[in-house]
């Protein structure tokens, strides 16, 4: 498992972008989106889309859900997501003993 310090840079740097910060809230608010649906739910390009699961995926923030029809579906990592939320408490842990 990454330590905190790799799980909390990765998040920051990929989350830094609004359009990555806009994909993480849909997913969180619905269970999984396609390429196309993202797109449509943002007024993107799907390049642009693809561009940014792309570098989501690569850090561990999402990850296929399903193929269905040739058509790949994204959701939230929740294993990610429970890491970060680790390491996120460890950090206020020694904040607050200092």
């Amino acid at each position: 498992m990454p330590n905190m310090t790799h799980i909390l840079k990765d998040f920051l740097s990929v989350t830094g972008n609004t359009i990555s910060i806009e994909i993480v809230e849909i997913l969180m608010n619905s269970p999984e989106h396609s390429i196309q649906e993202l797109s449509e739910h943002i007024s993107i390009s799907s390049s642009t889309i693809v561009r940014h699961i792309k570098s989501l995926s690569y850090s561990g923030i999402i990850e296929v859900s399903r193929i269905s029809n040739k058509k790949v579906f994204y959701r939230l990592n929740r294993k990610y997501f429970l890491s970060l939320k680790n390491a996120l408490s460890d950090y206020f842990d020694i904040l607050e003993s200092c």
